[in-house]
C-alpha cells in the first residue's frame, strides 16, 4: 500500500485526518476499526497459521492488509488507497452516529438518534454498531425509510436488553456479524424479515422468549446486572402519569427495603420474613426511581410512603397505598412491573421459538462425552432445521452441507491428518457404511471436520450449528 510521500499527504489530509477529527481518541479510531472489518469482512474471526481466533485490535493491521488485498484490486495504486479511505470515512461519520457520552443531551437527539443512545448508551450493546453501521449503509442508499429504520432499532433494543436481563450474551460482535450476514441473503428490507433473522440464535445468543424475560426480571439480582435506572425510567416513561415525568437525569436508584436493615431488621422479624432482605433486595419488586434518594436511605416503610406520595414517578408514587413491604408484596409489585416490560421490549408471539427448549439445546463446543447414551432429535445447520435420529445422520447432513459449499474445500479438510481415511474410503461427500463410530468419536470427527472446513475457508459454520436431544 505504499504510495510517494506527496500522495500520502493529500490522502492522509482528506480522509484520515476527518476521521481522527471524528472519533478523536485513538482507542475509538481502533475500536472502529475492528468493527468495520466485522461489518465489512461479515465476520468477527479470522483464520491465522491454521488457527481461526477472534478478529481484535492485537491483530488488526494484519488482518485489514488481508481485506485491503483481496478487495481493492485495480492497477492503479493510489486509486485502490483513495477507495479504501473514502469507504473507510464513510463509515466512520455513521460510527460517530452511535458514539455518545454524559455531555449527550437526549431531548436534543432525533427520534432515530435517541433509539442509537437507549441501544448502544443505556444498554450498552457491545456488537450494536456493526449492526447499525451495516443498517446505516443500507438506509443511505434508500433500501428503507427513517420510519422503518427506527424499527429495526428498536427490535434490536428489545432482543439486547432481555438477554442482558437474562444474563445472555445479546448482540455481541459473534451475534452482530451472523446476523448481518444472514440480513445480506436477503432481497429485502422489511419489518417481518429483520423479526426473522434476530430470532434465530440459539444456545448463549437467542432472542429470551416472555417466559424466560419475565422470570428473570422478576427473581434475578437486576442491580448488579443491568442499568436499572434505564429498567425503571423506561416502565414510568410507559406508565399513566398523570405528573409531569422527571428527566432521567434526575431519577436515582431506590431501594425500598434499604441495602442496611437497621430499623428495618424487627420490622422483618415481627413479620417472620428476615430471609426477604437476602432474596430480594436488589430484584425488580424492591427497586424504584425518586429524585431524593439520600433523604430516604434506611427510613422505616411507613416514613418512606409519606415521602413516595409526592413523587412525580408514577410507580413510586403508587406505593403510598401499600400498607407493609415484605416478600409478599415484592413479589405482587414485581409480578405487576414485569408484564409492562413485557410489553415495552417485546417478542412477538410469531417469531418466538420456545417451543425449542434453550436448556435442551447443544454445539459443538459442549463436553461430547456428555452425549453418549443419548439420541439426538433435532440439528440445525445455518438455520435450517434437520430431524435426526443418530449422531451418525448428524454427521451425514453436517457433510452434505460442507461439501455442498465448496467440494475443493471439503475435501483439503477431510484429507487433514486428524480425519481417519478410512472414513472417505468410498469417495468424499459419503461416510463407508462399514466405518464404525461411537458416540463420542462421531461428534468428534464432524466437530474436526468443521474446524479444518473453516480454517481453510475463513468461515463460522461451526457458529451455525447446533442440535437437539430426544427426551
Amino acid at each position: 500500500m505504499s504510495l510517494d510521500y506527496e500522495d500520502q499527504e493529500i490522502l492522509y489530509k482528506k480522509y484520515w485526518l476527518e476521521i481522527e477529527k471524528l472519533l478523536r481518541y485513538s482507542e475509538d479510531i481502533e475500536k472502529f476499526m475492528v468493527q468495520y472489518l466485522m461489518v465489512r469482512r461479515k465476520s468477527d474471526s479470522v483464520t491465522m497459521g491454521n488457527k481461526k481466533i477472534k478478529l481484535s485490535d492485537k491483530n488488526l493491521y494484519e488482518v485489514f492488509k488481508r481485506y485491503f488485498v483481496e478487495n481493492y484490486t485495480d492497477s492503479d495504486k493510489s486509486k485502490n488507497v483513495e477507495a479504501c479511505l473514502k469507504d473507510i470515512y464513510r463509515y466512520a461519520i455513521f460510527y460517530k452516529k452511535f458514539s455518545f457520552n454524559d455531555e449527550n443531551v437526549f431531548d436534543n437527539l432525533s427520534a432515530l438518534e435517541k433509539k442509537f443512545f437507549e441501544l448502544t448508551y443505556l444498554i450498552k450493546a457491545s456488537g450494536a454498531p456493526i449492526v447499525l453501521m451495516y443498517l446505516y449503509d443500507k438506509y443511505e442508499k434508500k433500501f428503507f425509510n427513517e420510519e422503518t429504520f427506527i424499527k429495526f432499532v428498536e427490535i434490536m433494543i428489545s432482543m439486547a436488553f432481555r438477554a442482558k436481563v437474562c444474563g445472555y450474551k445479546g448482540i455481541n460482535s459473534q451475534f452482530a456479524s451472523n446476523f448481518i450476514a444472514r440480513l445480506d441473503k436477503s432481497d429485502f428490507f422489511n419489518e417481518d424479515i429483520f423479526w426473522q433473522m434476530i430470532t434465530v440464535g440459539k444456545k448463549n445468543n437467542p432472542f429470551p422468549d416472555d417466559n424466560l424475560f419475565k422470570e428473570n426480571l422478576m427473581t434475578t439480582d437486576l442491580y448488579s446486572r443491568i442499568n436499572c435506572k434505564y429498567l425503571l425510567y423506561s416502565l414510568e416513561k410507559n406508565s399513566e402519569h398523570p405528573h409531569e415525568l422527571p428527566s432521567y437525569s434526575v431519577g436515582t436508584i431506590e431501594h425500598i427495603m434499604p441495602k442496611s436493615l437497621t430499623h428495618w431488621k424487627k420490622y422483618l422479624e415481627e413479620k417472620n420474613d428476615l430471609a426477604a432482605h437476602e432474596i430480594f433486595l436488589h430484584t425488580l419488586g424492591n427497586l424504584t426511581l425518586t429524585a431524593y434518594n439520600s433523604s430516604l436511605s434506611n427510613s422505616i416503610f411507613e416514613k418512606k410512603k409519606k415521602e413516595y406520595a409526592k413523587s412525580n414517578f408514577f410507580y413510586t408514587r403508587s406505593l403510598k397505598d401499600i400498607t407493609d413491604w415484605t416478600s409478599k408484596q415484592i413479589k405482587e409489585r414485581a409480578e405487576k412491573l414485569a408484564c409492562e416490560a413485557l410489553k415495552i421490549w417485546n417478542l412477538p408471539e410469531k417469531y418466538s421459538f420456545a417451543s425449542v427448549d434453550a436448556k435442551n439445546i447443544f454445539t459443538l463446543e459442549d463436553d461430547l462425552e456428555n452425549f453418549t447414551g443419548k439420541k439426538p432429535a433435532l440439528l440445525s445447520i445455518s438455520d435450517k432445521e434437520h430431524e435426526i435420529k443418530t449422531w451418525r445422520a448428524l454427521l451425514e447432513e453436517v457433510i452434505k452441507n460442507l461439501y455442498s459449499l465448496d467440494k475443493e474445500i471439503f475435501e483439503l479438510a477431510a484429507q487433514k491428518e486428524n480425519i481417519p481415511s478410512k472414513l472417505f474410503s468410498t469417495g468424499f461427500g459419503k461416510i463407508d457404511p462399514t466405518f464404525f463410530m461411537s458416540t463420542e468419536r462421531c461428534l468428534r470427527i464432524t466437530k474436526i471436520l468443521v474446524e479444518n472446513f473453516d480454517s481453510i475457508c475463513g468461515t463460522n459454520f461451526k457458529d451455525e450449528i447446533w442440535f437437539t436431544l430426544k427426551k
